[in-house]
């Protein structure tokens, strides 16, 4: 499914005591929707016209796992995630886009886009919101780069909230490191796996949620 809303002709107010001076850039248009299937989430706006522009901040912030009301929303904490530059000052229309690949828990997402001065004045437009589904099924990806030297990343995805539990195994079955050990909400999550202290050879991750078990084999070649 695809999340996407346009920005309000209107920004949102902020504590500027710039207010009275032209905005700095005219906003045409803004949207978010799902990049590389269910785990990203893309950011994308145009100008029409800009002045004295000099970044784009993006901020984020989680609301749960279903809306909220503005009352309870209001009271969640906003986070800087990124940046986009600017283009100074032109009057010809630009595109821009920014791509969030941290999100991990299922549930609602919003964002915003902050906009600075050269001289530190600033709009905010937003908030603008992305719903990451749940998962459909427990699931063990292949981890990448495989083979790898000395650092891989290992992908899982989880449909429920559970005890989630990834080993990490020698040819022999000896346990060489624990990589997860905790109870985690619906999502789409990553996690590093450091072979440099270990040999090369044949490796096995073992991934244990709700009851279900996955293996998978990884090659360290150093």
């Amino acid at each position: 499914a695809t999340n996407t809303f346009t920005a309000s002709s209107t920004p949102e107010p902020t504590n500027d005591t710039t207010s009275s001076n032209p905005l700095p850039i005219e906003l045409a248009e803004a949207s978010v929707q799902e990049s590389s299937g269910d785990e990203e989430a893309r950011l994308t706006w145009k100008t029409a016209t800009e002045y004295n522009n000099y970044r784009f901040y993006i901020d984020r912030r989680y609301l749960g796992e279903s809306e909220q009301g503005e009352a309870e929303a209001s009271e969640k904490s906003w986070n800087e995630i990124g940046h986009v530059d600017g283009s100074g000052t032109t009057s010809k229309p630009q595109s821009y886009s920014y791509t969030d690949n941290t999100l991990e828990k299922a549930g609602l997402y919003e964002y915003r886009i902050r906009q600075v001065d050269y001289d530190n004045s600033s709009t905010i437009y937003g908030p603008y919101q992305f719903n990451k589904e749940a998962p459909e099924s427990f699931k063990l990806k292949a981890n990448y780069p495989n083979p790898f030297n000395p650092t891989t990343t290992i992908p899982y995805t989880i449909p429920e909230e559970a005890d989630v539990s990834i080993q990490i195994y020698n040819v022999i079955g000896k346990r060489v490191q624990t990589l997860v050990e905790s109870r985690q909400q619906a999502g789409t999550y990553r996690v590093n796996f450091q072979g440099g202290s270990l040999s090369s050879g044949t490796y096995f991750i073992r991934f244990e949620a709700a009851g279900r078990s996955f293996v998978r084999k990884m090659l360290l070649l150093k």
